[in-house]
């Protein structure tokens, strides 16, 4: 009786060993899968920041750029002061995020 549940024991340990190293080859595979989409993503934002680049350029180099001119400054009326303060005030009592264009 007692090789018999030496036995049983033997082939439970076996099974959970063998459950461990499945985790551990699992856990081994989606590192993989996630360093192979790491690199993927790495290599194409590289190739958006050289075209990106490449597009600066030729628009630096073609004169199409703003520098050197004068900017012309925004001229509001009362009416869109005022709209504009009524929408800060709303936005910041309800807690809500805006951007500048509300400034």
């Amino acid at each position: 009786m007692s090789n018999e549940k030496s036995s049983e024991e033997a082939s439970k340990e076996n099974t959970k060993a063998e459950a461990v190293e499945e985790q551990k080859k699992s856990k081994i595979d989606l590192a993989n899968e996630a360093a192979e989409r790491v690199e993927k993503a790495t290599t194409a934002l590289k190739a958006e920041n050289d075209r990106s680049e490449q597009l600066k350029s030729d628009e630096i180099l073609s004169g199409n750029t703003t520098a050197g001119q004068a900017v012309e400054e925004e001229t509001r009326t009362p009416e869109e002061i005022a709209s504009r303060k009524r929408i800060k005030a709303v936005a910041d009592v309800t807690g809500a995020t805006w951007g500048k264009k509300y400034e």
